[in-house]
């Protein structure tokens, strides 16, 4: 339970910075300091929790979950708020990863 708490955390973190980075590259002035330091508290969250999550599980497990999450998150988000379009093509990669993310927490 804590470690996929710590995985989420990652993951929404990855997203919501690289989102708020997103929303600094439109902006000018001192909104754009204010987006930048908003993108970099938020990513630092993953600085902090990735390591507890390192202690409660394999490292190649924890890495491909939070960053296979953040991404197929990021893209879902990007494609709702910034209407991004991806190709088919590219929808079949983001499954493809949302699908290896499910068969890594299978056991055997």
């Amino acid at each position: 339970m804590r470690l996929a708490l710590l995985i989420t955390a990652y993951a929404l973190g990855m997203a919501g910075a690289n989102l708020l980075l997103r929303f600094t590259s439109r902006a000018q002035g001192l909104s754009w300091w204010i987006w930048f330091a908003a993108a970099n508290a938020t990513g630092f969250v993953c600085v902090v929790v990735l390591p507890h999550a390192l202690k409660l599980a394999p490292s190649n497990i924890v890495y491909a979950l939070s960053i296979g999450i953040g991404f197929c998150l990021l893209q879902i988000t990007a494609w709702l708020l910034f209407r991004e379009n991806l190709s088919a093509w590219q929808w079949g990669g983001v499954g493809l990863i949302a699908l290896g993310v499910v068969l890594l927490q299978m056991k055997s």
